[in-house]
């Protein structure tokens, strides 16, 4: 995944779903069975 993909998808979406769409990127191009990631937002939320 280039840089660029990766702030795309942690720009466009929240958290939960930023994981689950970088966990099926990593699954659909080979990544192994056992993929963790973590995003955290760092700051006022941006919807109260």
């Amino acid at each position: 995944m280039t840089e660029e993909e990766l702030e795309a998808t942690v720009s466009s979406n929240a958290p939960a779903e930023c994981c689950a769409a970088l966990v099926k990127l990593a699954r659909q191009r080979g990544g192994p069975d056992n993929i963790t990631l973590q995003v955290l937002r760092i700051g006022p939320d941006p919807q109260p």
